[in-house]
């Protein structure tokens, strides 16, 4: 009778929970859209469980029934490609909430040039109407219209007849390393992602006019565009919108232990990035929105040829409407991506940084250890790890308060960033446990100067004498080469288990296994 009361009490809640639908583009087909995106759906529901979010995805050819869709008032949300989400903007008027990154939480993307190490072109220069280029549909932006404008700003002529679509990625690779294309054009990160599985990937390939850019991580040969958007349509309130894209991005900042019971969905959203680099790409080479717009300007033109001096005078208030607008939106954009990357500024240092210490939290710890250890196995480097936790800590919180134990954890976090060296990682994992990784020390002396150092260190810190009886530093070191099958959470296990063999030996100490 009990269960039947709670159901009874709960069922107007879902009876009445306001439906909202989110469009997802499906450029893999509708049901490798619904398994990768009913996670996110999921997690919404559990999260504002005041509305019922559904799904639904769409593919290419029925992108056309979405738009009626959207008009009608039948979609609330859209998560699309670049082009897709400018199409939407221009001719439904949805406007964009959030930005979406990949598992790297990179949030741009660009196109790769290449070709086989030993074709005779080696300058996107040496590109020309004969080539013969293999890439992905245009439909699918990826990445070759990117590329296309490239070449067109570069003055390169093209050949549309010498260039084959296919529809995956590695094909356009495959077709390239087996000398049936002169050129390949793919999205940035697909090298990177297929290297994890053939390391060898990039063996027989030259990369064409290879660009590099701050906190970009991939391959790239042009200019970067901002990636998928998540974007609300006209009929939404704002509420709704503001919740959503608040929950999205909280799901971003929090870390990986705490995203245990949130398996599968898209973690790495980030405040919406500015599509004007889009729009402008895509007036250039007149697709979607802007199709065939030069030929309806020529008909215009053609049309009211009788009435030229009216037409020149139209054209020049046009132009001169045009330049202000240009210009009032310039500073406007550029007030919007200063106010971004404020903010993006202060998301990323939440996320990586330690609120209490302002040192690097376990997040940005595991990302910097992982290119440390890549750098050690491809040049055979000594790679150091220093596990340790302070020895009475618990005490300290117990009997002089959190506030004092605060200051303690504080005052590590200090004589680390004093104590070690520039390239050296450090960092806190949580509670009173840190780590430290260094790189390149060459003997077992080095390491136990560092330990020595931290222990006096640590040992000066100011307690009342009771306390400090008990306190110390307990240090556990795992000192490797590693190989190609060294990873790291082993590495810190080890670390961990050596600090356990200090305290049981007494506390206050360390040991070191110098492998």
């Amino acid at each position: 009778m009990k269960i039947i009361n709670i159901l009874i009490f709960f069922m107007p809640l879902y009876i009445y929970a306001q439906t909202i639908t989110i469009a997802v583009d499906a450029v893999d087909g509708s049901k490798k859209a619904t398994e990768e995106w009913t996670p996110t759906i999921d997690f919404l529901n559990k999260k504002l469980p005041q509305y019922n979010f559904k799904l639904y995805p769409f593919i290419f050819t029925e992108f056309t029934l979405m738009q009626k869709k959207i008009e009608e008032g039948d979609i609330d949300f859209i998560i699309s490609a670049p082009g897709k989400y400018i199409n939407l903007e221009v001719n439904q008027g949805v406007s964009k909430i959030l930005t979406l990154g990949d598992k790297n939480g990179v949030a741009r993307f660009g196109a790769v040039i290449f070709t086989h190490k030993d074709s005779v072109i080696k300058k996107i220069s040496y590109i020309n109407h004969k080539t013969k280029i293999v890439a992905i549909p245009p439909a699918k932006f990826g990445g070759w219209m990117v590329a296309f404008d490239e070449l067109i700003t570069k003055g390169i002529d093209i050949d549309e007849e010498n260039v084959k679509y296919v529809d995956n990625q590695e094909d356009v690779i495959q077709k390239v390393k087996n000398h049936k294309f002169d050129i390949g054009i793919i999205r940035t990160g697909v090298f990177e992602k297929l290297q994890k599985e053939n390391p060898l990937i990039l063996k027989d390939i030259l990369i064409i006019n290879r660009q590099k850019y701050k906190l970009f991580p991939y391959i790239v040969s042009t200019q970067l565009y901002p990636a998928w958007a998540l974007a609300k349509t006209k009929s939404l309130s704002d509420k709704i919108s503001r919740e959503v894209a608040h929950e999205l991005l909280m799901h971003s900042l929090i870390s990986n232990d705490d995203n245990k019971n949130y398996q599968g969905i898209h973690s790495y959203w980030t405040t919406p990035y500015s599509y004007q680099s889009i729009r402008e790409l895509m007036e250039r080479l007149e697709k979607g929105p802007y199709e065939n717009q030069s030929f309806n300007i020529i008909k215009k033109l053609a049309k009211r040829h009788h009435e030229s001096f009216y037409l020149i005078a139209i054209v020049f208030i046009l132009i001169f409407i045009f330049l202000i607008y240009a210009k009032f939106t310039t500073i406007k954009l550029k007030k919007k991506d200063k106010e971004n990357k404020l903010l993006l500024k202060k998301i990323k240092n939440i996320a990586y940084n330690d609120v209490l210490t302002n040192i690097p939290n376990r997040l940005s710890i595991m990302e910097e250890f992982n290119k440390m250890l890549t750098i050690a196995q491809r040049n055979h480097l000594r790679l150091g790890v220093m596990f340790f936790d302070l020895d009475g800590f618990k005490t300290i919180n117990d009997i002089l308060g959190h506030k004092t134990g605060d200051r303690v954890l504080q005052d590590v976090a200090s004589i680390l960033k004093s104590l070690l060296r520039k390239d050296d990682l450090y960092g806190r994992l949580g509670g009173d446990e840190f780590v430290i990784v260094t790189l390149g020390m060459k003997n077992k002396e080095s390491l136990e100067k560092i330990c020595t150092k931290l222990l006096d260190k640590i040992d000066s810190i100011f307690l009342p004498s009771k306390i400090k009886e008990n306190f110390g530093v307990s240090i556990g070191v795992i000192s490797i080469v590693p190989n190609k099958d060294t990873l790291i959470e082993p590495l810190l296990h080890d670390a961990d288990e050596i600090m356990y063999e200090v305290k049981q030996e007494g506390k206050n100490g360390f040991i070191i296994k110098y492998i």
